[in-house]
């Protein structure tokens, strides 16, 4: 899990870096040139890193940590808790970690549970939240479709590694390949198709690199 999530990090921070340096461009929007391209462009201490869509794996990686240290005794993620304890925060976004662990209680009673209690209860929660608490809107929205798709049966093709390789390459190259769209697309409906457009065609073809050569399976973390 780390390991993807810091390579798509470390190869959007050289790309930043390649065209900062070298052609002129600052890529940046969110963080400045310095230490916090490592602090938070890489370790994500307070804030998404540098690639913004993997925050969800740091947090994941974190529940994980938590969990082996308290159930399995495993002292050595202290190494990677203190740290981000000490420095940053230790979970970026709670929705991540509301989800976890809304689906691992799911599991553990879901046979005593009444699916359609849940949804009716979900449901009165979600419209209570919407009229007077708009903003925590997400949590039990999230819950509710957690719940109605949970047990949803149906066949897919089974894309796991190139929406994988999607989520963890798509913005870094929607935002490097944007400037020179940019110059070419004026109508901003199709700048945008056409970003979206790239972006999936281009990780297909790293998805046909990764499948044809065995050791590039590490950018998808194994998949």
């Amino acid at each position: 899990m780390a390991i993807p999530f810091l390579i798509a990090n470390v190869a959007v921070l050289a790309l930043v870096l390649i065209f900062n340096y070298v052609f002129g461009h600052n890529a940046l929007n969110r963080l400045s040139m310095g230490f916090s391209l490592i602090s938070e462009g890489i370790f994500a201490l307070n804030s998404p890193p540098i690639n913004p869509p993997t925050y969800f794996i740091r947090d994941i990686f974190m529940i994980f940590c938590i969990i082996a240290l308290f159930t399995q005794k495993e002292f050595k993620t202290l190494f990677v808790l203190i740290p981000v304890l000490a420095f940053g925060t230790l979970i970026l976004r709670m929705d991540v970690a509301f989800l976890f662990l809304v689906g691992c209680t799911y599991a553990k009673f879901k046979p005593k549970l009444s699916k359609r209690f849940l949804l009716i209860g979900t449901i009165a929660c979600t419209l209570l939240v919407w009229v007077w608490f708009f903003k925590y809107l997400k949590f039990p929205s999230a819950l509710l479709f957690f719940l109605l798709l949970i047990d949803l049966k149906f066949k897919f093709y089974n894309t796991g590694r190139f929406s994988y390789l999607l989520h963890l390459y798509h913005s870094p190259i929607m935002v490097i390949s944007y400037p020179i769209i940019n110059l070419l697309v004026d109508d901003p409906i199709l700048n945008i198709v056409t970003q979206i457009a790239l972006a999936i065609v281009v990780v297909f073809l790293l998805f046909l690199i990764t499948k044809k050569y065995e050791p590039l399976k590490i950018l998808s973390g194994g998949r």
